[in-house]
């Protein structure tokens, strides 16, 4: 497991054009980078907008269902992949070099 990727929740549904994902624990911002677990992979994308109902917001948090765009043609999301956030600070980048 990558040291800058936070588990977050999991995919709970998956649409042509999006995903919603179940915050279990952390914080997910407008301008993050998500990355689903596959089963030998990590898929990442970028975090364009959130929305929770049909409200978009800036930020979620744990205990809220938000729902992410994305574009065709990436890796099959299935729901129940792990998800987590990549947390771009010092120590990680340390770790990396």
């Amino acid at each position: 497991m990558p040291t800058h990727y936070e588990y977050i929740g999991t995919v709970a549904h998956v649409w042509k054009n999006a995903f919603g994902v179940v915050i279990e624990t952390g914080t997910v911002d407008v301008g993050d980078t998500l990355a689903i677990e596959g089963p030998i992979y990590f898929e990442e994308l970028p975090v364009p907008s959130i929305r929770v109902g049909n409200a978009e917001v800036r930020s979620e948090t744990v205990d809220d269902q938000a729902g992410f765009p994305r574009t065709e043609g990436g890796a099959k999301l299935r729901e129940g992949m792990r998800v987590h956030v990549l947390r771009h600070n010092a120590d990680a980048l340390a770790t990396k070099t």
